[in-house]
Formats: structure tokens, C-alpha cells, sequence
């Protein structure tokens, strides 16, 4: 949940400019995503940032949430790589995440301060650093135990990519976070990202239950879906009239350490209710599978009426 504090702090940043002005800018984001723009320019504009803020930033917020979650809070040191709006640092100081030591990477350092604001009353203090300069092969990033790269390495360049991945995995010493657009073309993207690194040791922490080879075929793909209630303001700046909206993401959480998957399936789409039975497409560690839980199998169909679509499930009650 977004938090209402932020809402109120991001009502005053928004109230410096026009309705009209905030729309057009809103428009001019979703155009530059839809042609898969590259938008560091774009962002430099202030009501382009107040908009996104307005209407982006909620939903990023939503993803990051429900991927960063299950996460342990002990990692100490976090680098965020692509940091935006400071929306990764915003998420984790809500799940109760305390740093010995936190570095940014944001080319449009502008739009991060204004996004940290948001999230908190002071400025950068001496365990927190910002980087602005854009992100190259010599980029030096420092160990660190979290490294956040949420809806940022898709936008790299192939080769930029693959280089960067391998720097960012490097100073990982724990716990690497992809988190993309759920589009089919970020998805396979992530899926080269998930063999690289199982190549160069890496263990799949989320949402695999498994170091396998990805069982989705070529015309399908791993993806989640968030629940994104949208406020009046969001609404009016969007010119929507729906309460809510539907954000999708892929991701891939990597760690350094094994990890026991515990014969443990990932529900991969919204679980079908049916007369009598509840159908549930699994991602097991045998690869694709459908599961019948039949109303007769009183103690497994009441849990499974509980499911939903990414939740990882212990085979033993399917």
C-alpha cells in the first residue's frame, strides 16, 4: 500500500503546476514507453517528474513491494542501481529495511532528490551517496550485500546489458533484484539474464522453484500481476475513470548462496474455480504443471481458495 503520508507530501509537489500541464506530461511518459524511448532527456523537465511521480511512481512502488517482501532484513549495504525516483529506497525503508550504507545510481540526480523527498525530511546523509554520471563499462560500483536494479536494465543497450550485468552480479555479495516491465520481450530478456548468472554461480532465489532450465515455451511468459488503487488526483492526471489499475512485472531474484526450494511450486496464472475443483497452473521443480484441488479434499481445496496468482505453494498441500 502506498502510504498516505507520501500522498500528502506528493499532493503539495504536484499542486506547483497545472492539471493541463501534468496530463500532457502524463501522456508524453506513456508515449515514450510504448515506443520504448530512451527518456533520460524526458525526465529532465520538472512536470514531466511531478507527473511520473503522480502516476508511475505508485505502481513501481507496488512491484518492488510484493518482489522485496519475503526478503531477509539483515543485508546491511544496498546499491540501487537505476534508482529513479528513489522508489526502491522508499520501499524498503517502509519494510523496515535499516543500511550501515547506501549507494544510488541516478543519472537524473533531479528526479531521485525530488523522489526521496517524498520519502523522507532530511537529505542524503553520510552513510548514502548519489551517482549521477551515466551508467558505462568503467562504471565502478561498490560491494554490496542488496543490489536493486528494478525497471532499469532493460533499458540498457545488449551489450551495455550483458557487461553491466556481470559488474552488478560482482558486487552483489548476497542478493541480486531484477525487476522488469511483464511484457513478453522484457521477459525474455530476463531470461537470458537468469541463465548468465546460474552460469557464473548464481542461485535462483524467486520465483523459480528450481536452477533448471526455464520451462516457459518461446510464445509464453513469466509474469505477475499487482492490484494499484489510483487516487483521484492519479485519475484526473491520467484522464481515467477506474479506481485501480493492473501493473505487471516480471522479475528474478538471485542469491549467492544455495537455496532449498523444498519441493515448492510458484503459481504462474490466476487459479481457475471450476464447479467442484480449483485448477492451478504451477511452475514445479519438473517444469510446467496443472493441479486439480477437488472440493471433496476439504483441508487442501480451503487453502487453495486462499491462493493467488505468485504465490509459492508447498506441494504437499496441492
Amino acid at each position: 500500500m502506498f502510504p498516505d503520508s507520501v500522498y500528502q507530501k506528493l499532493e503539495g509537489e504536484l499542486s506547483r503546476f497545472g492539471r493541463k500541464e501534468l496530463q500532457e506530461a502524463s501522456h508524453r511518459i506513456t508515449q515514450a514507453y510504448r515506443l520504448d524511448e530512451n527518456s533520460s532527456e524526458l525526465f529532465k523537465d520538472p512536470v514531466v517528474q511531478a507527473a511520473y511521480l503522480a502516476v508511475r511512481m505508485p505502481a513501481t512502488f507496488a512491484c518492488l513491494s510484493t518482489v522485496m517482501a519475503s526478503l531477509s532484513k539483515d543485508h546491511k549495504t544496498f546499491l540501487d542501481l537505476g534508482a529513479g525516483p528513489a522508489t526502491g529506497y522508499g520501499v524498503l525503508k517502509i519494510l523496515g529495511f535499516s543500511f550501515q550504507k547506501a549507494v544510488f545510481h541516478e543519472q537524473c540526480g533531479s528526479l531521485f532528490k525530488r523522489g526521496y523527498g517524498l520519502w523522507s525530511d532530511k537529505g542524503l546523509d553520510y552513510t548514502q551517496t548519489l551517482h549521477t554520471t551515466p551508467i558505462m563499462p568503467s562504471t565502478s560500483l561498490p560491494d554490496s550485500d542488496l543490489v536493486l536494479m528494478g525497471f532499469f536494465l532493460g533499458e540498457l543497450s545488449p551489450s551495455l546489458r550483458t557487461s553491466f550485468l556481470q559488474k552488478a552480479w560482482s558486487a552483489c555479495q548476497r542478493t541480486l533484484v531484477i525487476v522488469e516491465p511483464g511484457t513478453p520481450d522484457r521477459f525474455r530478456l530476463l531470461k537470458q539474464d537468469r541463465e548468465q548468472l546460474i552460469q557464473q554461480g548464481g542461485h535462483v532465489l524467486a520465483p523459480c522453484p528450481h536452477e533448471g532450465r526455464c520451462p516457459m515455451a518461446d510464445s509464453d511468459w513469466c509474469h505477475f500481476s499487482v492490484k494499484v488503487d489510483r487516487t483521484s488526483l492519479h485519475r484526473s492526471i491520467k484522464q481515467v475513470t477506474h479506481p485501480y489499475e493492473l501493473e505487471k512485472y516480471s522479475y528474478l531474484v538471485m542469491s549467492k548462496e544455495p537455496v532449498n526450494h523444498r519441493n515448492t511450486a510458484r503459481l504462474v496464472r490466476t487459479p481457475f474455480k471450476k464447479t467442484g475443483h480449483l485448477v492451478l497452473d504451477l511452475c514445479t521443480q519438473a517444469g510446467l504443471g496443472r493441479r486439480i484441488v477437488s472440493k471433496k479434499d476439504k483441508t487442501c481445496y480451503k487453502k487453495a481458495r486462499k491462493y493467488v496468482w505468485g504465490d509459492l505453494i508447498e506441494e504437499k498441500n496441492i
